[in-house]
Formats: C-alpha cells, sequence, structure tokens
C-alpha cells in the first residue's frame, strides 16, 4: 500500500503527488475516479446544508424541526462524498482516508455550526430593529392624531367664548356694551331744556327743581 509524502496541509505537493499516482499505470487504481465525484458530492450536500441553515435560522421559512430532519438527511451525504474524496487523496490508504474523513467532517460541522450561530444573532438583532422602528412610528402617529384632533383646545385663535376674547396672552373682558344717553326733559318754570344729572333734576338754568 502505498505511503504518502505529504500531509492534507501541503495541498499543492500533495496533488501533484495524487496525479502522478493517478498517471502511473504500475500502481493499481485510479484516485481521480473517486476524487473528483466524492469532492462534487460533499460540495453539493455542503451548499445544501448551509442553504437550509440560513432559510431556517437567519430568514426563519423553513420551520427548525422540518430543517433538522433535512440536515439528518444530508449528513451522511456529505459524509459519504468527504470520505470518497479523502481515500482518493489518501491513495487508498483506509486508514489516512478514515482520518483525514474525520477531520474534514469535525471541521466542517464547527463551521457550518458558527454560521448557524451568526444567522440566529442577525436574526435576533433584526427583530429588535424592526420592533424600534414600529414603536417609534406608532408614538409618532399617537402625537400627530392627538395634535390634528378636534376640541376647545384647538379652536382658532381669537375665537369669543362667553364674553371672553382668547388670544396668546391672558383672557379679557369684552367691553360692556355702554348704557343709552338719558332723555333731556324740559324746565316747567323756565321752559329750558336740558339733561338730568346722575343725582338731582334740578334745572341748571332757574334752580327750579323738577316736580
Amino acid at each position: 500500500m502505498p505511503v504518502s509524502d505529504y500531509n492534507f496541509l501541503q495541498v499543492g505537493p500533495k496533488t501533484q503527488e495524487v496525479v502522478d499516482f493517478h498517471n502511473d499505470d504500475s500502481r493499481p487504481g485510479k484516485p481521480l475516479r473517486i476524487i473528483v465525484p466524492g469532492a462534487l458530492i460533499a460540495l453539493a450536500s455542503l451548499g445544501a446544508i448551509i442553504y437550509i441553515v440560513y432559510q431556517t435560522w437567519l430568514k426563519e421559512i423553513l420551520p427548525e424541526n422540518q430543517a433538522i430532519k433535512y440536515l439528518l438527511m444530508l449528513a451522511p451525504v456529505y459524509i459519504i462524498g468527504v470520505f470518497l474524496f479523502s481515500y482518493g487523496m489518501e491513495m487508498f490508504n483506509l486508514a489516512k482516508g478514515l482520518k483525514l474523513t474525520a477531520i474534514i467532517v469535525f471541521t466542517t460541522v464547527f463551521i457550518v455550526v458558527v454560521i448557524a450561530v451568526l444567522f440566529l444573532l442577525a436574526s435576533a438583532k433584526a427583530k429588535v430593529n424592526s420592533s424600534s422602528g414600529s414603536s417609534s412610528k406608532s408614538s409618532s402617529s399617537k402625537a400627530a392624531s392627538s395634535g390634528s384632533g378636534g376640541g376647545i383646545s384647538h379652536w382658532p385663535r381669537n375665537t369669543l367664548v362667553t364674553g371672553a376674547v382668547v388670544g396668546s396672552g391672558a383672557e379679557k373682558p369684552m367691553a360692556a356694551e355702554a348704557a343709552p344717553a338719558p332723555n333731556p326733559i324740559v324746565c316747567p318754570g323756565c321752559q329750558h331744556s336740558y339733561v338730568p344729572a346722575e343725582q338731582g333734576v334740578t334745572c341748571p338754568n332757574c334752580g327750579i327743581a323738577r316736580a
């Protein structure tokens, strides 16, 4: 069984080693025949997993119980794809293939969990912002409606109300209506016409009091 001289972190040399192995007809097996399909299966299932996480914990379109069901169905498909890729990259070394599979799968699970948490936090923040915006709009609407509503407090300025003028300053009572002027009388003695004073009705001409 061939043993690789490079680990999975040495991507360039490792890839070239696998290609050389595949092109060498003296060696058994063609690793690229399982590496390419395995990589496609793993990438497709991983993309579906991330999409489900996005639709569930950020957009909140997919119910959580249904999302978990889909994730449990996609997980084995992803693991199989990763195993095919790893087994080919390790040139049919089963022990190394399983080890590489475990490393890739656990790393992917960690990344997916982090993404899900970030989506959840972003969704919660969006809800808080939406709630704050709705409260502000509601307060503004109430203030506008109370300012434009009808009532005595919103009558036009300088409106007469029960004998008072309502203006910008203190209310001022209306001027009382002037009393009519008294009618003139004629003195019975000298026939002089005069207007009686407020007190007494003595003729200012002859001094005779009105009878």
